[in-house]
C-alpha cells in the first residue's frame, strides 16, 4: 500500500512577502509524481479542479485549510495518468453548517474504476471524524475511520493533527490494516511542515514514514511537495515515492 507525504521546498521559505487574506470559489490543482522501487520507476500526473458553492473564506486559519475551517460544499474532478494506468476521478463534499455533519463521495472511472463514501461530522469548528468505504475494481476494498483537529495557538501559529484506521482486503484474498498518525506545524497562515506515520500489517506488512509542507507564494499561489518511503517488512524491497505540485485560486 502507497501512502504520499509531503515534502516541503524549504529553500522557498526565506521569501518574504506579505499576504492579505482572500476569498475564493474554485481552485485549479496540478500535480507530479516519481514512484520507485525495486520492480518499476513510474512517473504520474494529476490534473483537476474544485469549484465551492458558496465560495471560501480565508480569513480564520491557515489558508492551505480554508475551506475545512470554512465547512464549504464543493464538487471536484481530476484526471489522473500514471504511465501504467489512467482515468477520471469526480466527487464532492457537502457539509450542512447547522448540524454540522458532512457527506463526500468520489467516482473513479476508466484504469481506476471505483468509488468512494464517506460520511460524518464536525465534533466542532476545527475538528471532524469521518468513516468511510472504498472499493476499486481489480484492487482493494474495505472501510476505514478517520479524525482531524487543527489547533489554534495564542502567537498565531497552528498544529493540524490527524488519525486514520483502514480495514482493506484485496483481490488476491489479502487482508491487512493500516494505522496512520500525521502532523503539520503552520509557522504563519501561509507556511507549513509535517510529519506522517503509517503502519500496515496483516499479509501486507509495511511501514510508510515521510515528511511534508506547503508554501503560498502569493494570495492564491501555493505549492506543496511530498517525499516518503515504504519499507516491506521482511524483504529488502522499498518503495520512495516523490511528488511536487501546486493549486491557484481565483
Amino acid at each position: 500500500m502507497k501512502k504520499v507525504i509531503a515534502l516541503n521546498l524549504v529553500a522557498l521559505a526565506s521569501i518574504g512577502f506579505a499576504v492579505q487574506a482572500q476569498a475564493y470559489q474554485a481552485e485549479i490543482i496540478g500535480s507530479y509524481e516519481n514512484l520507485d522501487n525495486d520492480v518499476i520507476d513510474v512517473d504520474a500526473y494529476q490534473v483537476g479542479g474544485e469549484f465551492y458553492l458558496d465560495g471560501v473564506d480565508t480569513s480564520s486559519g491557515p489558508f492551505v485549510e480554508a475551506a475545512f475551517l470554512d465547512q464549504a460544499t464543493s464538487f471536484r474532478g481530476t484526471y489522473r495518468d500514471n504511465d501504467v494506468t489512467d482515468g477520471v476521478i469526480l466527487g464532492g463534499r457537502f457539509v450542512d453548517q447547522n448540524s454540522g455533519m458532512l457527506f463526500e463521495a468520489d467516482v473513479a472511472t476508466g484504469d481506476l474504476d471505483g468509488y468512494n463514501i464517506g460520511v460524518g461530522m464536525y465534533v466542532d469548528s476545527q475538528s471532524t471524524i469521518i468513516a468511510n468505504y472504498v472499493e476499486q475494481d481489480d484492487f482493494t476494498d474495505g472501510f476505514g475511520i478517520g479524525y482531524k483537529n487543527l489547533l489554534s495557538q495564542n502567537n498565531g501559529t497552528y498544529i493540524n493533527m490527524e488519525a486514520k484506521a483502514q480495514f482493506l482486503e484485496n483481490d488476491f484474498n489479502q487482508e491487512f490494516s493500516s494505522f496512520a498518525i500525521a502532523g503539520d506545524y503552520f509557522f504563519n497562515k501561509t507556511m507549513s511542515l509535517g510529519a506522517d506515520v503509517a503502519v500496515n500489517t496483516g499479509d501486507l506488512d509495511s511501514t510508510v514514514y515521510g515528511i511534508n509542507g506547503s508554501l503560498f507564494l502569493a494570495q492564491n499561489i501555493t505549492l506543496q511537495a511530498s517525499l516518503s518511503q515504504e519499507d516491506i517488512d521482511g524483504t529488502d524491497s522499498n518503495e520512495t515515492s516523490m511528488l511536487v505540485g501546486g493549486k491557484v485560486r481565483f
